[in-house]
């Protein structure tokens, strides 16, 4: 029997499955950059009107498989 680790949760992880606007649509918080090279957290939604990108970077953390992504702000989340 496999033990698994309890880890504390990414503080990014509570806008999975929210929604933003972009671009006049509504689109699914899918995932999240933990790259601290932007110095802005960024949201990573499925971008299927749009198209998007199917390249992931290692940063890149995807809680649901997509065609296509885009990266948005946090600013664009839905109240």
């Amino acid at each position: 029997m496999k033990k698994f680790e309890k880890r504390e949760a990414h503080p990014m992880e509570k806008y999975i499955g929210r929604l933003v606007y972009f671009y006049g649509k509504e689109l699914e918080v899918v995932g999240y950059s933990r790259n601290e090279l932007t110095g802005e957290p960024l949201l990573i939604v499925e971008a299927l009107p749009f198209g998007g990108w199917s390249a992931l970077e290692p940063s890149d953390v995807i809680f649901k498989e997509c065609k296509g992504y885009l990266y948005v702000s946090i600013n664009d989340l839905i109240d």
